[in-house]
């Protein structure tokens, strides 16, 4: 009887004490989590909108971990630098009948976010040729 009640008692402090562990360590790895030596947990600061011309020097569909529809990344030369865009899902594009390729002249309207020490920009609307998609009202 006695015996049962000790390795109850040890039970409780046991678990108690897992949990005091485990929410010290999730206090402090938050903490931590938010240090200038660790950019990719940094919140993000948002640039202003701007406006990017240029012709598509590589058009690339990503295939998702889920393995449905691709994502769509095009290389964009501009007259000042060459920038990596990340569209989205091609779905967004078949909808609307929007094709990109490479060799097109485009504009792409869309802000410039900095995570950390890194930035990526995000683009909202696409123009070619008399065309244009909003990205932002097909993520709705």
């Amino acid at each position: 009887m006695t015996s049962v009640l000790i390795k109850k008692i040890t039970t409780k402090l046991n678990f108690k004490s897992l949990i005091l562990v485990f929410a010290l360590l999730v206090f402090f790895t938050v903490q931590n989590g938010f240090t200038e030596e660790n950019d990719s947990k940094k919140a993000p600061q948002f640039g202003t909108v701007e406006t990017v011309h240029g012709k598509i020097i590589r058009y690339e569909e990503i295939l998702t971990p889920q393995g449905k529809t691709p994502n769509i990344r095009i290389d964009l030369s501009t007259q000042n630098k060459n920038l990596s865009i990340d569209i989205g899902p091609k779905w967004i594009l078949d909808q609307n009948n929007f094709n990109l390729s490479a060799g097109e002249d485009v504009m792409v309207i869309g802000a410039t976010i900095r995570i950390g020490s890194k930035k990526k920009f995000i683009p909202s609307e696409i123009q070619k040729k008399g065309q244009k998609i909003s990205l932002k009202e097909a993520e709705k």
